[in-house]
C-alpha cells in the first residue's frame, strides 16, 4: 500500500483554550522568538541561554541579522531564559516548554544603566494563540495525568477523551478521532512505537506515575507523526533531576466501601460479593552524576481479589424446567440412546443448580408439546488479576550538544477467568495471560543553534497467551438461551515484535525551520487462531437442540496458524516558513511505504 500525504495550512486561527503544538522534535521541544530594542528594531548578536531548572541543562543560541533565535532539542520541563548583549540589561524569565512544542518568547531588550537588570516575574505560557502551529490537541501535565479521575484501572488512555474531535465509541480502542476508526489512532511512548500491530491498539499501559506529560494530537499535525489517520498519542515519560524524589502510593477498593447493583439485587444478594483491589507502587529518581546523568526507576503491583463476581445474564432452564426434559417425547426417528446423550451434555447444569441461583423473568419454551420453564440467572464466577510494571530510565548528557536516553517498560498481567464463555462461572472461561516489553533508546545531537537531529531505535512485544478451563468441548449455541462450551475463536495465541528506527534532522534558516527524516518499521506477528477447530454447532430453538436438529455445522478443516512480516516505510519533509512574526506557513510531504 503506498500512501502521500500532503500538508499546507495557515494557522491564522487557532483555539486559545488548548495546549497547541508545534514544529519541534517529537519528544522536545523548543523555545524561539525575536529580540528588539526600545525602539521595536531588531537586535542581533544576542546571547540566549535557557537552563532547565530540574537538572541544570543548559541550551544557547544567538539571535541572527533579524533579531530571531531558536533553542532546539529541549526536554518538557521549566527552563530559566535569559539575553544578554554588552550595552542593553539581562533580560530573564521562566518559561514552561511540552514536547513537540515550539513555544513563541519574544525577548524586549533597552539600554542598560549601572547595576540594572530585568526580571520577568511571570511565567510565559503555552496555553495561548499559537502563531506557528495549526496543530488541534491537548497536553495534560504529570499533575493532571494522576489527579484527574481516569477508571478503575487508572488507564491514562482515557485521556483522550479530553481532546476536541475525539468520541467514545464500543469496541477495541475506545476513542475515534476526526471520525475515523478507533483503530486508526497511533500510540507512542517517548515518541516511539507502542502498537499492538495485530489489533492496532496501544500494547504497554503506562502507570500515571510515570507520566511526565500526556500529548495528544487530533489533527494539523506535523509530517513527522503518520501511520494512522485518527489521533497521536504520546507519553511522555519522567526523567530525573538534580533532587532525588521519590513516591509511594496505593490506590486502593473494596466491596465494603460499594453498594449492591442492580443486578447483584435481583440475584437475591443481600450484600455485594467480597471484592478488593490493590494498585500500590513507588517510584525514585535523582542523579547519578550531578548536571549530567539521570535515572528514575518505578515499580507497581496490581492486585485484583475477586472471588465471587456476578456473570453476564443469560437464560437457561430452571431446575424444574431441567427435569421436565426427561418427559419430553422422542420425534420421529430419534432413538432413547441419542435423547440420552443429549442430556449428558447439559448434567453440567446439576453443579450450576447446586450454587442455588436466583431465576427472574419466567417464561416457557415448547419443546415436542411440552413446556419448558426458563429464566433469566446470573452465575458468579471467580476473576482474580495481578498485574506487574516495571519502569526504568536513563539520561545521560554525554557533551553539552550531545544526550542519550534509555528507557524500559515491561508489564506482566495475568487475568484469570477473564475470557470465553463465562456465562456458567469458570466452567467454560479461560485466562489471558499477557507480556508486554518496551525498550526504546534515543540520540540527540546539537550542530550550533541551526540544527539538531535526533534518532531514536525501539523494540515492542507482546506475548499473548489465553489457555481455556474447557479445551475439548464444542462449541453448541441454542438460539434464545445459551451457549455450552467455550467461544469458538478459542483457542488462540500470538507473540508479535514491532522493530522501529527513525531519524529526524531539524535546520532552521533565517525565516525557515525546515524538517526532514526517515521512519522505518519491520513487524512481525506468530499467531494461532484455532477457530472453529472443536467444531460449532447452531440450533434455532431449544427444542432444536433436544431433537440433534442443528441449523449449521462449522468445523475447521486445520488450524490457521501463521507467521507474518511487514516492514513500514516513511518519508517526510516540511518547511515551516514565517512570513511575518503573526503568520506562519507550515508545508509539508509525507510518503508512506508498506508490504506484506
Amino acid at each position: 500500500m503506498n500512501r502521500l500525504r500532503g500538508l499546507l495550512s495557515v494557522p491564522v486561527l487557532a483555539l486559545i483554550a488548548l495546549a497547541p503544538m508545534a514544529s519541534a522534535q517529537m519528544t522536545r521541544g523548543a523555545i524561539s522568538g525575536t529580540v528588539r530594542d526600545q525602539t521595536a528594531g531588531a537586535v542581533p548578536g544576542v546571547t540566549v541561554t535557557a537552563t532547565n531548572t530540574e537538572n541544570g541543562a543548559t541550551r544557547s543560541a544567538v539571535s541572527d541579522a533579524i533579531g530571531f533565535y531558536r533553542l532546539p532539542a529541549l526536554e518538557p520541563g521549566t527552563y530559566q531564559v535569559r539575553a544578554d548583549l554588552s550595552g542593553f540589561t539581562p533580560f530573564s524569565t521562566s518559561v514552561k516548554v511540552n514536547a513537540d512544542t515550539d513555544v513563541k518568547m519574544d525577548v524586549g531588550l533597552k539600554i542598560a544603566t549601572l547595576g540594572e537588570a530585568v526580571t520577568v516575574e511571570a511565567s510565559v505560557s503555552t496555553i495561548a494563540l499559537n502563531r506557528t502551529s495549526p496543530t488541534v490537541g491537548t497536553t495534560s501535565t504529570a499533575r493532571q495525568v494522576v489527579e484527574l479521575p481516569l477508571s478503575a484501572d487508572r488507564n491514562v488512555n482515557n485521556l483522550i477523551a479530553t481532546s476536541p474531535n475525539v468520541n467514545r465509541v464500543s469496541g477495541q480502542g475506545t476513542f475515534a478521532a476526526n471520525g475515523q476508526r478507533s483503530r486508526n489512532n497511533n500510540y507512542m511512548i517517548d515518541g516511539s512505537d507502542n502498537n499492538d500491530i495485530s489489533v492496532t491498539i496501544a500494547t504497554t499501559q503506562v502507570v500515571p506515575e510515570s507520566v511526565a506529560e500526556f500529548q495528544v494530537q487530533t489533527n494539523a499535525y506535523s509530517v513527522e507523526f503518520g501511520r494512522n489517520s485518527g489521533a497521536q498519542v504520546n507519553v511522555i515519560t519522567k526523567s530525573g533531576s538534580n533532587t532525588f524524589r521519590g513516591e509511594v502510593w496505593d490506590y486502593y477498593r473494596d466491596s465494603k466501601l460499594g453498594s449492591l447493583t442492580n443486578i447483584e439485587k435481583a440475584s437475591g444478594l443481600t450484600e455485594a460479593p467480597e471484592y478488593s483491589r490493590h494498585q500500590a507502587g513507588l517510584s525514585v529518581g535523582g542523579p547519578i552524576i550531578k548536571d549530567k546523568t539521570h535515572f528514575f526507576a518505578l515499580y507497581q503491583y496490581d492486585g485484583d481479589k475477586a472471588p465471587a463476581t456476578q456473570g453476564a445474564t443469560t437464560r437457561m432452564m430452571t431446575p424444574a424446567g431441567f427435569a421436565a426434559l426427561a418427559s419430553v417425547p422422542l420425534r420421529p426417528g430419534q432413538s432413547a440412546a441419542s435423547r440420552q446423550a443429549v442430556l449428558a451434555r447439559l448434567s453440567f447444569l446439576n453443579d450450576v443448580y447446586s450454587q442455588n441461583p436466583s431465576f427472574r423473568n419466567l417464561s416457557n419454551v415448547l419443546v415436542n408439546g411440552v413446556n419448558i420453564e426458563t429464566g433469566q440467572v446470573n452465575i458468579p464466577r471467580k476473576n482474580p488479576s495481578k498485574y506487574h510494571t516495571f519502569n526504568g530510565r536513563l539520561d545521560h548528557r554525554v557533551t553539552d550538544n550531545d544526550s542519550v536516553t534509555l528507557r524500559y517498560y515491561y508489564n506482566k498481567r495475568a487475568d484469570t477467568n477473564a475470557i470465553s464463555n463465562c456465562a456458567f462461572g469458570t466452567l467454560f472461561c479461560g485466562d489471558q495471560d499477557l507480556k508486554d516489553t518496551n525498550l526504546a533508546a534515543s540520540y540527540t545531537r546539537v550542530f550550533g543553534s541551526s540544527v539538531v537531529n535526533e534518532a531514536r531505535a525501539s523494540w515492542v512485544q507482546r506475548d499473548l497467551l489465553f489457555p481455556e478451563n474447557d479445551p475439548k468441548s464444542p462449541t453448541a449455541t441454542i438460539t434464545g438461551l445459551f451457549t455450552i462450551g467455550g467461544a469458538a475463536n478459542f483457542p488462540q495465541s500470538r507473540v508479535t515484535d514491532a522493530y522501529q528506527f527513525s531519524n529526524t534532522t531539524t535546520w532552521t534558516k533565517g525565516k525557515h525551520t525546515l524538517k526532514f527524516g526517515v521512519d522505518l518499521r519491520h513487524n512481525k506477528a506468530d499467531n494461532q487462531s484455532n477457530f472453529d477447530s472443536k467444531g460449532t454447532f447452531t440450533f434455532s430453538s431449544l427444542q432444536d437442540y433436544l431433537n440433534n436438529n442443528a441449523f449449521s455445522v462449522v468445523q475447521a478443516l486445520q488450524t490457521a496458524s501463521w507467521v507474518a512480516k511487514q516492514w513500514q516505510n516513511a518519508f517526510y519533509i516540511q518547511d515551516n516558513f514565517r512570513v511575518t512574526p503573526d503568520l506562519t506557513l507550515n508545508m509539508g510531504l509525507r510518503y508512506e511505504l508498506s508490504g506484506v
